[in-house]
């Protein structure tokens, strides 16, 4: 699946595009279009296949922190992920949930 990511590092957030590689439920392995540093906070935004009610889409954000790095292929473990329901427009638009700390 293809996905959208957004990093914060340094106060500066990053945005990204991918597609996934493997997901299961604590880990999600990604090519990246950049790589990425080891041991950073990662959310990703990814349209989900199944439709709520068989009509409304849907996106998986998933937060978590990258925990292996080999070149453009990212391991990120799950923290924690949330459904959401999307416009039919706004698919894969990504608009980041984090703030800059």
């Amino acid at each position: 699946m293809d996905l959208e990511y957004c990093v914060i590092l340094f106060d500066r957030i990053f945005l990204g595009r991918g597609r996934t590689m493997t997901m299961s439920r604590n880990t999600v392995v990604f090519a990246s279009d950049t790589a990425l540093p080891e041991g950073v906070r990662v959310e990703l935004a990814l349209n989900w296949p199944a439709r709520l009610d068989n009509t409304i889409p849907l996106k998986l954000q998933v937060f978590g922190q990258t925990t292996r790095v080999n070149g453009n292929v990212i391991e990120l473990t799950i923290l924690r992920y949330e459904f959401r329901t999307v416009a039919r427009d706004r698919q894969l638009e990504y608009i980041p949930t984090v703030a800059p700390r």
